[in-house]
């Protein structure tokens, strides 16, 4: 049973390093026209602008291969902003 639990922390991990959460995935709506279409874009737009700030505007660590990285941020605070 401890193999499997090993088993499945290890994909559960990976999954989390390689694809984004769905929310995140969501707020990236905002690139696409349709999203500008919508009658509530107004109203959701910073709500999503603030999940990406809280996303990527800092720097992370994350541990890969049993080892704690550092993760830089993605996005710069004066740029995202301007």
């Amino acid at each position: 049973m401890n193999a499997l639990v090993g088993v499945v922390e290890t994909l559960i991990q990976e999954l989390e390093t390689r694809f984004l959460a769905h929310g995140v995935k969501d707020v990236f709506g905002i690139l696409y026209p349709q999203y500008w279409l919508q009658p509530d874009c107004e109203a959701s737009f910073p709500k999503h602008l603030e999940v990406i700030k809280t996303t990527f505007y800092s720097s992370k660590t994350q541990l890969l291969d049993g080892l704690e990285t550092f993760m830089y941020e993605v996005f710069n605070v004066n740029d995202l902003e301007s």
